[in-house]
């Protein structure tokens, strides 16, 4: 009777180690960030919950919106997510691995002439 009380505890210890090991050793999310540029004639957005750039245009001024993104560290615009028009928006699904860094811009178009930029963003997908 003894070992079998003994046994019990051993194999219950032995239980409650491997299941705080396993809530222990569990792996965290990778927690991203959101990031935008917003001024009053358009804006520019990261969402890490998807992996989703948003470029709009807010003013009938006759300049278009650009959003450029790229990975953190790159040294060209990267790519390219265009609208025009007041009130329009537009999406791209960039799909990028958890913790990745990655940099977001806007810049206003005048046909196919980009007069200005903003600086560049940093955000974690």
């Amino acid at each position: 009777m003894r070992f079998r009380a003994r046994t019990a505890r051993f194999l219950f210890a032995g239980l409650l180690l491997v299941g705080a090991g396993a809530v222990v050793g569990a792996p965290t999310a990778a927690a991203g960030s959101n990031e935008s540029v917003v001024t009053e004639r358009g804006s520019v957005a990261w969402y890490h919950d998807g992996d989703k750039v948003v470029v709009c245009d807010a003013k009938a001024d006759g300049l278009s919106i650009e959003a450029n993104y790229r990975l953190a560290g790159g040294t060209t615009p990267g790519r390219v997510l265009h609208v025009a028009g007041a009130g329009n928006c537009d999406s791209k699904i960039w799909d990028k691995t958890e913790g990745q860094n990655i940099q977001i811009r806007m810049c206003y178009r005048d046909g196919f002439v980009i007069t200005k930029c903003s600086n560049w963003q940093a955000a974690e997908a």
